[in-house]
């Protein structure tokens, strides 16, 4: 049968090549001494084809059996076509060959799904040419069943003669032909019927799961290319409307997610992108499902489509799922975490511009903020700005200025901050920075103890988005890369350095910088810990603490007790910022001037330590590790305790605290130099300890400590 048809095709050879005339001679002799000097994979022509074909079509061409398997063993390639691309496997159907060669062919590792100049793979041959029983060898080695191409002028008789193929292997109990009929006689529909023909064929059938590529008829319907598009676009969504099915196939979308093949996800994406588009409302639920799964897809990032329509969707979700304030911190920051690397600069501008959005609809979260920061999300690149200006996009404007505001105005309340209607604290705020201004302004009944300096005039600093306070400074300077609000008297002199530094040679971690240099190091610690003098983005003074992974649950535990509301005291030291990278966690906490170890050393008589007694209790935290070198004197000679990455919380009314020993040698609570295993921890323990650093030396050897207790 001539499956050729009316393509430009080469002319068909006038004469037989000696090595295809010694195979269909079967001169097995002949072609070993002909392929010493002609390749085996080479194309020759072929009269009898009237094409070009290699010695192994040629071998299937005339069935013989012998120089077929001489041929596969001395490593003929099953896969080399024709002139007229087609394979031994299509030749098995167009010159009847016996099945085995089908089988054989496909034992060598040859193709199922390779198309001819035609379009047609050997399932497509083999069905035109009746070969029923190469039909069910082809599809149980994995090729796909799908329409016969327009390009063949036939292929609508063609495709009649192949889905009534597939339907008789259903009606003789093949489930695998039971579950796919109705996805290739969609897609034969598709092109010989209207789309209004095509919905009504196939109402009954709309959510039913191909199991090759786990989609669905309303997605195959959907992602149709070609003539009436649109139509197929509003006929999927109306049917999905009238039947009231829309939550229906999001739900099932959710669960067919980890299957989908990577050939199937861009479809799958965009018909869910579209449905999420005509919901007034993305039910809370549904959102933290769909959110994960979306998250994963992007790590096919050699698609850019798909990862152009995963954040697209993610944008939708983020924007019109009610209660998004109040998804857990966890969540957000694994959301925020996957999709920041696609506001760089090499991706798009459609991608970074949904990346942003996606960032602008979290604004109503709690702590969001921090969360940002810990990205590097923090502020809005013009170009971004410019891009969605030159839209249609109405709502994606508004949410981008919202959060082009609050990167310009992070501590100022207005309606431009927040991007969804949220609870808002207001007052309150306004209420705590009053009580906080008075505090700074008049000493209260327990601040007896705070130097008696005079404040430097005041000017505020912009606040981070956790709960910082502001810090005060005579002077902000600015250079070309860097920006500093001038507090530190000791430090004064290396910050001048580090904001004379290029930018190219610092070391940017979230929203600081530092330099990672030992000029600028502040502190060394033990187990692989560092401080480094550094600045925040908006100008403020840090002490970035950097910590190896390793150690990396010390630095959370301390960045988690610090961002307690407790916490927020004039005599702890201030948590400012929190990020991380491949190989580090990086603390920024409000840079002071020197230990209590220092003053003690140098006999400063200007600080009354027992303020730090009274810190200790209040609230009811076992800091664990009070030491001179973790009692930090602010630039007003404010004592302020630090380091708090071994502490624990007592609960309300708990009095001890049991758990393993820990500290520094020389500087622990008695109770913990018993040897046991577990210690019961005291509320007082830190202020036997407290006495120590402020009043005398510590004891080094705890045998000694032990007989003097005793």
């Amino acid at each position: 049968m001539n499956i050729i048809g009316q393509l430009q095709l080469p002319a068909p050879p006038t004469e037989t090549h000696r090595i295809i005339q010694s195979v269909i001679d079967s001169n097995l002799k002949r072609l070993k001494q002909l392929l010493k000097e002609n390749h085996i994979n080479g194309i020759y022509s072929c009269t009898k084809c009237k094409d070009i074909i290699t010695p192994l079509t040629a071998a299937v061409v005339t069935h013989n059996r012998n120089i077929f398997t001489f041929l596969l063993q001395q490593g003929a390639n099953p896969n080399n076509a024709s002139a007229l691309g087609l394979t031994p496997l299509h030749y098995v159907s167009l010159h009847k060959a016996p099945l085995d060669f089908a089988e054989k062919l496909l034992e060598a590792r040859a193709n199922p799904n390779v198309c001819n100049l035609q379009l047609h793979t050997p399932l497509h041959t083999a069905a035109i040419n009746d070969r029923e029983d190469v039909v069910k060898v082809l599809m149980s080695a994995g090729a796909v069943v799908t329409p016969i191409s327009a390009i063949d002028p036939q292929h609508v008789t063609h495709n009649e003669k192949l889905s009534q193929m597939i339907h008789n292997f259903a009606s003789k109990g093949d489930k695998f032909c039971s579950e796919i009929r109705y996805f290739l006689d969609m897609g034969i529909a598709v092109q010989s019927k209207t789309p209004e023909q095509v919905f009504k064929t196939f109402d009954s059938y709309m959510l039913l799961e191909d199991p090759r590529t786990h989609l669905t008829i309303i997605e195959g319907l959907f992602t149709v290319t070609g003539r009436n598009v649109e139509k197929y676009h509003q006929g999927s969504i109306k049917w999905l409307k009238d039947t009231g099915n829309l939550n229906t196939y999001i739900e099932g979308a959710v669960r067919r997610f980890p299957n989908f093949p990577k050939e199937s996800v861009h479809q799958a994406i965009i018909t869910l992108y579209a449905v999420l588009c005509t919901l007034e409302e993305i039910p809370n639920d549904q959102a933290q499902a769909l959110v994960p799964k979306l998250l994963d897809q992007l790590c096919l990032k050699e698609r850019p489509d798909v990862c152009e329509g995963v954040l697209q969707t993610l944008y939708v979700i983020t924007q019109k799922t009610k209660g998004t304030d109040g998804w857990d911190l966890n969540f957000v920051r694994k959301l925020c975490q996957t999709v920041a690397p696609f506001v760089k600069d090499h991706h798009s501008s459609e991608i970074r511009v949904c990346t942003y959005g996606v960032f602008a609809n979290l604004l109503s979260v709690e702590h969001v903020g921090d969360i940002f920061t810990s990205v590097g999300i923090t502020a809005m690149p013009e170009d971004i700005l410019t891009s969605v200006e030159i839209t249609n996009n109405d709502k994606l404007k508004e949410v981008l200025r919202r959060l082009n505001n609050y990167f310009s105005k992070p501590n100022v309340e207005c309606e431009d901050c927040t991007a969804s209607p949220g609870p808002r604290k207001k007052n309150n705020n306004k209420k705590k920075k009053k009580e906080k201004e008075k505090s700074d302004r008049e000493e209260g009944p327990n601040d007896k103890y705070l130097s008696d300096a005079t404040d430097p005039t005041t000017v505020p600093v912009v606040e981070s988005t956790s709960n910082v306070q502001p810090l005060h400074s005579n002077t902000t300077v600015s250079s070309d890369t860097h920006t500093w609000l001038q507090i530190s008297k000791r430090w004064r002199e290396k910050l001048e350095k580090l904001v004379s530094i290029d930018g190219s040679r610092v070391t940017r971690t979230g929203s600081m910088i530092y330099m990672n240099d030992e000029e600028f190091r502040i502190e060394e610690g033990s187990d692989g810990t560092d401080v480094f003098l550094g600045l925040r983005h908006d100008g403020t003074e840090v002490a970035i603490k950097r910590m190896k992974k390793s150690h990396y649950q010390m630095l959370k535990n301390e960045e988690g007790f610090l961002r307690f509301p407790e916490l927020d005291h004039p005599s702890i030291v201030r948590y400012v910022d929190f990020a991380e990278d491949e190989y580090f966690g990086y603390l920024g906490l409000q840079l002071c001037e020197y230990t209590l170890e220092e003053c003690i050393r140098n006999n400063d008589g200007g600080l009354l330590k027992e303020k730090l007694v009274y810190q200790v209790q209040n609230p009811p935290i076992l800091h664990r590790d009070l030491k001179p070198q973790n009692v930090l004197i602010d630039v007003k000679r404010r004592a302020r305790l630090a380091d708090f990455g071994i502490s624990r919380r007592l609960l309300k009314g708990q009095t001890t605290y049991c758990t393993g020993s820990a500290g520094t040698r020389c500087w622990k609570a008695r109770e913990t130099l018993t040897g046991e295993a577990d210690i019961r921890y005291k509320s007082n323990t830190d202020v036997q300890v407290s006495f120590t650093a402020t009043q005398t030396t510590p004891m080094c050897d705890s045998k000694i400590l032990l007989s003097l207790l005793k």
